[in-house]
């Protein structure tokens, strides 16, 4: 079975009022009140004509198997059986619960049925009307809308679930009409789980999800500029707050890795920034880690420049504490960084040839006393530094250094600022892998 049909609180009333006398032989003989065990569940799968089903499997489990994965189960799985000639089931020796009661009846239908063995009555007699089945069908993908293969997907407490394909598309076929709750799992800790409550399926009807989104599961999220607008001056932050980017001079939308991103000229006042008075919840102060990515690809491969091509830069004249993400003059990276108080900046660097044109992912930043330094995966480079606060009302800007020199030349897509340090397992994992 692929799917549970719960029927609606009146029907089920009507279910349980049915099961009482109303049936005929789909009644519930008798106890006497007293509490037994050994309990027989019998009954008839039919059609909607009212005729027998043969042959169709049957199955009955405790009731919270079908709870969402990690919550806890009753192991009781009374196994399978299939109806014979005349449609008829049955399950000898059943302890006092709740259970789920499947038929499956293949091509011709299915149907789930929620029972309660109570332990009042010695036999329960009920009948199952199969229904014509339902097709689930989707895609899943993450934040950057990227086709997210291996996930599983499937509807809370059923035994068959299906993956995702190499392009995010799944299929579950063979569902009992009803409403339902979907579980998409990820098929690594990339992502998180995603549940959707309140999906109908109908009979001989394919229902479709296509905009399964699995959301970031990398904790501590301060902001995300995905440069996917495509229209306007303004590159919202997808974390919700007023630390919106202004896109200047020749700054614009173009095609990047998977949807949009900003071009820059690199040939002066061609930036993005986010203003002074709006950049507050990006401030660093002392103790508070951090890690700043940009996905990037240079214009016009090895066409370097005499000095830094910066990507992202908290420092001014205003504040000259602050960081700085971009790529040297002999084609590596570099991060520059400079806590309130200090003198100088510090500078990590390291790689080389990230200026050839493909896309590369960097990322840099602090976690305690330690600053660190990343190009596609690869730690370039690190060292100790002081924990005393970075930023204070610094702005923030793409593509170059307080929008007066520096300037990057080529695209930058999709940066993020962290409120923390990479783990060790974040540092080699596909957080920081190159695009395919």
């Amino acid at each position: 079975m692929n799917a549970v049909w719960r029927l609606p609180a009146f029907l089920a009333l009507l279910a349980f009022a049915c099961l009482t006398g109303c049936l005929g032989e789909g009644r519930l003989a008798g106890g006497g009140g007293v509490d037994v065990e050994g309990i027989t569940v019998e009954g008839t799968a039919m059609r909607a004509d009212r005729t027998p089903v043969m042959a169709a499997q049957v199955r009955l489990r405790a009731w919270d198997f079908q709870k969402p994965s990690g919550a806890p189960k009753i192991a009781i799985d009374h196994g399978d059986t299939r109806t014979d000639s005349l449609g008829r089931f049955r399950f000898a020796d059943v302890d006092s619960g709740r259970y789920a009661l499947e038929v499956d009846a293949g091509p011709e239908g299915a149907i789930v049925l929620e029972i309660e063995a109570d332990g009042t009555q010695r036999v329960l007699v009920l009948e199952a009307q199969v229904r014509p089945t339902g097709t689930l069908a989707g895609a899943v993908r993450d934040t950057g809308r990227r086709a997210v293969a291996d996930a599983l997907v499937g509807i809370l407490g059923l035994d068959r679930e299906t993956r995702t394909d190499s392009s995010g598309a799944f299929l579950l076929s063979g569902l009992p009409p009803g409403r339902y709750t979907v579980r998409v799992s990820p098929p690594s800790p990339l992502w998180s789980s995603i549940e959707l409550p309140q999906i109908d399926i109908r009979g001989a009807e394919e229902t479709r999800l296509d905009s399964l989104v699995l959301p970031n599961s990398i904790p501590g999220i301060l902001a995300q500029w995905r440069f996917d607008e495509g229209k306007g001056p303004v590159a919202g932050n997808t974390q919700g707050s007023e630390a919106r980017a202004i896109l200047s001079g020749g700054a614009s939308w173009a095609p990047a890795r998977d949807s949009l991103g900003i071009s820059l000229p690199g040939t002066g006042l061609d930036f993005a920034f986010v203003p002074r008075t709006k950049s507050a919840s990006l401030d660093r102060g002392t103790d508070e880690d951090f890690t700043v990515t940009a996905w990037i690809r240079i214009a016009s491969p090895k066409a370097r420049a005499g000095s830094a091509r910066h990507i992202a830069d908290s420092r001014t004249g205003y504040a000259p504490n602050g960081y700085s993400l971009g790529l040297a003059a002999d084609g590596g990276a570099e991060f520059l960084f400079q806590a309130i108080g200090e003198k100088d900046p510090a500078r990590i660097a390291g790689g080389s040839d990230l200026d050839d044109g493909a896309w590369h992912l960097l990322a840099a930043g602090r976690a305690g006393a330690r600053f660190f330094l990343f190009a596609d995966g690869a730690l370039l480079g690190e060292t100790t530094g002081p924990t005393a606060a970075i930023t204070k009302d610094n702005p923030l800007y793409f593509g170059g250094h307080e929008g007066k020199s520096d300037f990057f030349p080529g695209l930058i897509d999709d940066v993020r600022l962290y409120s923390r340090g990479l783990t060790a397992d974040e540092e080699k994992s596909q957080f920081l892998q190159p695009a395919p």
